[in-house]
């Protein structure tokens, strides 16, 4: 059972934070590749990718980790959780498109 909430959680988190981050930060070819979810709920690690090459991987790395406590305020609103987890944004190295 707590697995099943977890994937829930891991598949909710991923969808809307998709749709929040092309939509309200207006960063376009922006795709999560992966999210990790920590068992008790506490914590979100966030992969990503970016297709254009004109915006720098680093960088947009660094403004969405700045931001995360915003971006946790606005999806805790929209979302009906009890806990939002804190957000860490990482870019995948590890996918090469």
């Amino acid at each position: 059972m707590k697995e099943e909430r977890v994937e829930k959680i891991r598949s909710l988190l991923y969808r809307e934070l998709s749709y929040y981050i092309k939509t309200k930060m207006n960063i376009e070819d922006f795709q999560i590749t992966k999210v990790l979810l920590s068992p008790d709920l506490k914590k979100a690690k966030f992969f990503f990718i970016i297709y254009s090459s004109d915006q720098d991987k680093g960088k947009v790395e660094e403004f969405l980790n700045r931001n995360s406590k915003r971006i946790r305020n606005d999806l805790f609103r929209s979302l009906r959780l009890r806990v939002v987890p804190y957000f860490i944004f990482e870019y995948d190295r590890g996918c090469f498109m």
